[in-house]
């Protein structure tokens, strides 16, 4: 669909100026980026100043990276989200570890979708789901959770990295009988910010909605730091044409809150609905309808966001 593929264009070329206009791969070679039980992803980061190298580990069925201080600056710049990372990370921590699998994982693989450098990290779980982890939004947005269980991905094998139509390049994931399936990443818009804002210039309410199938509702902000921050998965369409409305179903399973001085974190299990609809014209505005989003953050049940 044409539209479709000019999406594809506009969003990772948003993704090359994020890595400072210089054109990588995270894509290895089969043998080296699938591996099974136990082994090490070598990756690198398109720098400015040269390749920053990465690495995903598969150790005893979980999964953690190694993420240079210096990959997570470059990937934070422009964002007004979060603190800077030298604020927010003073230990310089960076070995981070993918929470909430749902299994024992037993092989990974990291390929990019789009047209340009945009990991997505596939993790084969032991019954033969799958999880998975956009490695640039997990540092862009604090949030290493893996994303549920992908419903259409079952009793599968193995994955494979593809270029579609001569346009773009995905990964697919096979199947026990050899059938083959698209990962489809989630595309209508990841940000969404509540048009009005407070008292000091800053939206009291951003809904972020990852390619990877997770939300976050980010609450009261009012110097560098949010007030609340609620993480969740979402399930729904990964894709609407303009005047096209998707109808999703969303779990919170974490809340972190400032008490005075210091955050609390709780977990929490909230689900509900939101509707999306792609408004037409210049701005990309999404329409978004949820009488449990309304009752979580005390706004409109329908608003449209920037």
């Amino acid at each position: 669909m044409k539209t479709k593929t000019l999406l594809f264009v506009l969003l990772f070329v948003s993704f090359t100026c994020l890595s400072c206009g210089k054109k990588g791969s995270s894509q290895q070679e089969k043998d080296t980026n699938e591996t099974t039980k136990s082994d090490t992803i070598k990756l690198s980061y398109p720098s400015v100043d040269g390749d920053i190298p990465y690495e995903v580990f598969l150790e005893d069925g979980r999964v953690s990276l190694y993420l240079p201080l210096a990959m997570r600056q470059e990937l934070s710049l422009g964002s007004s989200l979060y603190l800077p990372e030298d604020v927010a990370n003073p230990e310089g921590k960076d070995l981070f570890e993918v929470t909430r699998l749902a299994g024992s994982c037993i092989n990974i693989f990291v390929g990019d979708i789009g047209q340009d450098v945009n990991p997505m990290l596939c993790m084969l779980l032991s019954d033969g789901r799958v999880q998975l982890l956009n490695i640039f939004q997990a540092v862009l947005y604090k949030d290493f959770n893996a994303s549920a269980p992908i419903k259409q991905l079952q009793n599968i094998k193995s994955f494979e990295s593809k270029v579609v139509d001569n346009t773009y390049v995905t990964i697919f994931a096979k199947d026990a009988s050899g059938k083959e399936f698209e990962i489809l990443p989630f595309m209508v818009k990841h940000e969404l910010r509540y048009p009005i804002l407070n008292e000091v210039g800053n939206p009291p309410l951003v809904i972020v909605l990852t390619s990877d199938y997770k939300i976050q509702i980010l609450m009261d902000r009012y110097e560098g730091t949010w007030g609340q921050v609620y993480q969740g998965t979402f399930e729904g369409p990964d894709w609407l044409d303009e005047g096209q409305k998707g109808n999703y179903t969303f779990d919170l399973f974490y809340l972190e809150r400032e008490d005075g001085q210091e955050a609390k974190a709780f977990d929490i299990k909230e689900t509900g609905t939101f509707s999306l609809t792609r408004r037409e014209g210049i701005g990309n505005t999404v329409e978004l309808t949820s009488s449990k989003i309304a009752e979580i953050c005390d706004v409109d049940a329908t608003q449209t966001y920037k």
